[in-house]
């Protein structure tokens, strides 16, 4: 019978230690590794399509929010370019808040378009340019094109929009650093077809190549959102409505965002609230 043979447990490995240089490797890595466009034509045809939606029901009334006598004229908006004073929220005991600045610095074309002519005629190019984008032709004009009018609706009209509007600036914005069209688009395929005559950044839809761009603006909008996701979170802790829960029900029981007149809607809330 062979003796039984006791084997010595091995000495674990040194634990490596990590350098700045090696935290430097890690950054490069996250920010600029070459990453392929096929999430950001993705993210380019989505955010479209609800650029294209909100833009279209501007049709509805177009002159009572761009023209010369609309809601908020130009009087009312240069009040509020230069006019309006900014606080900070307080930071003492006293609750004084604290004065940040007067007025804010924006441009946009409407502030230099009031004619009903050309305020059609240009609505109607910026809705043509939004069609473009969205399905991907001529990416890089379109493209521009559509963050112009996007950027414009929103400074002219600060009193009509939300977070929504806000949101759909960011990522209109980091669309144009990386390729957005170099896949899911029109460009990709009249490039396959050797049609593209124009120079775009249209690649082979079939093996779209990585590049740099590509990963920069999809990690751009990952940060951006995570911040404001997190300003979001903190301010609310100041919120006594979102301490005491009424917060979530005045959200859910709004009559401009929850179908109050659906029996079934309101007969569920009513459920939960009992």
């Amino acid at each position: 019978m062979k003796p039984a043979v006791t084997e010595t447990p091995a000495a674990p490995p040194p634990v490596a230690e990590v350098s700045w240089l090696d935290w430097l490797r890690a950054a490069d890595r996250f920010w600029f590794k070459p990453a392929e466009p096929t999430m950001l034509g993705l993210i380019r045809i989505l955010c479209g399509v609800l650029t294209l939606y909100v833009h279209l029901s501007y049709c509805f009334g177009l002159l009572s929010y761009l023209g010369p006598h609309a809601w908020g004229d130009r009087k009312q908006v240069e009040f509020v370019r230069t006019q309006v004073t900014f606080y900070a929220p307080p930071t003492t005991w006293d609750g004084q808040p604290t004065e940040l600045d007067k007025g804010y610095a924006a441009w946009s074309v409407w502030y230099h378009v009031e004619e009903p002519f050309w305020v059609i005629t240009l609505h109607a190019v910026f809705l043509v340019a939004m069609v473009c984008y969205t399905v991907g032709f001529c990416t890089r004009v379109s493209g521009v094109l559509t963050w112009i009018g996007v950027i414009s609706y929103v400074n002219r009209l600060p009193f009509m929009m939300f977070g929504m509007d806000t949101i759909m600036v960011i990522v209109q914005t980091y669309l144009l650093i990386g390729p957005a069209g170099a896949v899911y688009s029109v460009d990709a395929w009249l490039h396959k077809r050797r049609v593209g005559w124009w120079r775009d950044d249209a690649v082979d839809a079939d093996r779209p190549p990585k590049s740099v761009a590509a990963n920069l603006a999809l990690r751009l909008m990952q940060v951006h959102f995570c911040f404001v996701y997190l300003v979001s979170g903190l301010s609310k802790l100041q919120g006594a409505t979102w301490w005491s829960g009424d917060a979530i029900w005045l959200t859910i029981a709004n009559p401009n965002f929850s179908p109050m007149q659906s029996a079934v809607f309101f007969n569920s809330l009513v459920f939960l609230a009992q």
